[in-house]
């Protein structure tokens, strides 16, 4: 089954309006969700749209907010993805039911305790690095040859592409969950993406493509061909 692939104008307007139908529909279905959250200043862009916008319109004190990925560093370093995400919380006065940092001195042991909870993540939210990696599931990296029981693994990039030792998911419980959204912006992102949606082998190839969604914006889609465009039925939206 193909990905959902739309080319948008603005990423964090399209993320924001995808985000609010999904737990909007999802809330009808149950009581609380628990999502995940990435890091990188495209995601940085979406969630201070995302926060602002939907704040009146969620009730996010039903959401469980994990962070999918991590760099081992304090909660006070620029490279925070647990950081980051908690100021724009705290700027936005959103309080989610539970916020939980993904903690590479536990190795990640309250994440993964929510994540057995409730069984399935609702939500993941991924990004594509320019060697192709989503996550920190860096290409020719330990964590993409882990047994499936693993779910949570530290990792770092061989290739000395990607700084700092890393935790993060594994493919299992990204698989797994209910729907996967990746963005995708800039034009520094337009060969790797051209390369990754041709299916070349990729870590970001290794998603399940059932409920995964695509969101480039026309930066990002400049070397995608007429052929993908019709063949992977990518959507030009406005």
């Amino acid at each position: 089954m193909n990905p959902v692939i739309e080319v948008v104008d603005s990423i964090e307007i399209a993320f924001a309006e995808k985000m609010e139908a999904i737990i909007s529909e999802q809330l009808r279905l149950k009581q609380e969700l628990l999502i995940a959250l990435s890091g990188g200043p495209t995601a940085t862009k979406c969630y201070r749209y995302f926060f602002k916008e939907s704040k009146a319109k969620l009730d996010f004190k039903k959401i469980h907010i994990i962070v999918g990925d991590e760099r081992c560093v304090g909660e006070s370093d620029p490279d925070s993805n647990f950081g980051m995400i908690k100021s724009i919380l705290a700027d936005n006065f959103v309080v989610p039911a539970s916020l939980v940092p993904l903690d590479c001195a536990s190795l990640g042991k309250e994440t993964a305790e929510l994540i057995t909870k409730f069984k399935t993540i609702d939500i993941i939210h991924l990004g594509l690095g320019s060697d192709g990696h989503t996550a920190s599931l860096f290409p020719d990296s330990p964590a993409l040859n882990l047994p499936k029981s693993e779910f949570i693994a530290l990792n770092q990039d061989i290739h000395g592409i990607n700084p700092h030792q890393r935790i993060t998911l594994t493919f299992e419980p990204i698989n797994a969950a209910s729907c996967r959204i990746i963005t995708v912006s800039g034009k520094e992102k337009a060969t790797i993406l051209r390369q990754a949606l041709s299916g070349s082998p990729l870590p970001v190839n290794r998603l399940n493509t059932n409920n995964l969604i695509w969101l480039v914006n026309n930066q990002a889609a400049e070397e995608l061909t007429e052929e993908q465009y019709q063949t992977l039925k990518i959507q030009r939206c406005r």
